[in-house]
Order: C-alpha cells, then sequence, then structure tokens
C-alpha cells in the first residue's frame, strides 16, 4: 500500500465515475479538464489583446 493509504488499482484509469450527470471514464474527464483550460487562456488572451496586452509568451526577444 502507498504512503497516502490508498490502493493502487487498474480501476483508477480504467473505471468510470458520474461527472456532472454523466458516466464518464478517468480519461474521459481529464480531456474534459484539459479542453476547458485551454478554452480558458484562449478567451483570457483575447481579451488582453483588446486592452491592448501583450501576453508574455507573445512578446519578441530581441537579441544582440
Amino acid at each position: 500500500m502507498p504512503a497516502t493509504g490508498r490502493r493502487r488499482s487498474t480501476d483508477t484509469l480504467t473505471g468510470s465515475r458520474d461527472l456532472f450527470g454523466r458516466e464518464r471514464t478517468t480519461p474521459g474527464i481529464m480531456m474534459l479538464v484539459g479542453g476547458d483550460t485551454r478554452e480558458h487562456l484562449g478567451r483570457s488572451t483575447a481579451y488582453a489583446r483588446t486592452n491592448r496586452i501583450v501576453p508574455p509568451w507573445s512578446r519578441c526577444v530581441r537579441t544582440r
């Protein structure tokens, strides 16, 4: 048994869980969360650019 006291099982990855009233697999939940995170990042980037704020990853790096 791991130090956290939980048993490891393949059911953690292959089982399904109820999320928002639907049965979803663990990989499906991860895809849902990952997609939602990207959407929030995209929206915040668009909002920043409409306010003339350049995101750090879009700034030009000048080398001499």
